[in-house]
């Protein structure tokens, strides 16, 4: 999993000053909103979003584990008629007490597939998304068996769709509930990290400019 990189400084040698480098190339942010049918969160109006907050995609939740989410196929239309980049996620569900939700993440990966069917050029990658809501303590499962379902979904995704999906994780997701375990085989992924806990009042655009703690060995 990588993000951008920063050029490490020119070592000194001889004593001289380093040789003075070119500036650091300056990094685009774009506005989007992601969006699933939770708390009435139904009839997404994508054009007004687009129009009135100056987003430029949006993604979408296609299945929460193998259950496709009823506002996927409304909300991928309206962003296409919107002219909005657009991308969809799958919700990986992994065990949570008592072993429930311990759904085969490949069977949940079809799901996904299913619901979506084909990209379209311009679409955005799969995503998959890895998080514990109320942490994996509550599990019967360790951070390794995870982590081994996650990759599962990873590979059915990635196997179908020719593309190595995003992941949407934190740092302290891959830390605290997958013990920062290794995953070079993940590495091509590009990473979506994310952010809870927003300082109020902060204009979207000054947000952008902090970035979220990568996961160890982003």
């Amino acid at each position: 999993m990588r993000m951008f990189e920063q050029e490490n400084a020119a070592p000194l040698s001889g004593g001289k000053a380093p040789a003075p480098r070119a500036p650091a190339p300056k990094t685009a942010a774009f506005l989007g909103i992601d969006s699933a049918s939770v708390a009435g969160n139904t009839n997404a109006d994508w054009a007004r979003a687009r129009d009135e907050g100056g987003i430029s995609f949006g993604v979408v939740r296609a299945a929460y584990g193998t259950t496709p989410d009823r506002a996927f196929k409304g909300d991928w239309q309206k962003m296409k008629d919107a002219g909005l980049l657009r991308g969809a996620y799958l919700f990986l569900r992994l065990p949570s007490g008592k072993g429930k939700g311990d759904v085969d993440p490949v069977k949940q990966a079809r799901a996904f597939i299913q619901t979506v069917g084909r990209l379209e050029p311009g679409d955005l990658p799969p995503t998959l998304d890895i998080e514990f809501p109320g942490g994996r303590d509550r599990s019967r499962a360790t951070a390794q068996q995870c982590l081994a379902r996650a990759r599962a979904a990873w590979n059915a995704l990635a196997d179908h769709y020719g593309v190595a999906p995003v992941i949407y994780t934190s740092a302290r997701v891959w830390k605290e509930d997958l013990r920062n375990l290794p995953a070079p085989d993940l590495t091509e992924s590009p990473l979506w990290l994310a952010r809870y806990r927003l300082k109020a009042g902060l204009p979207a655009q000054e947000e952008l400019k902090l970035p979220p703690k990568a996961p160890a060995g982003a």
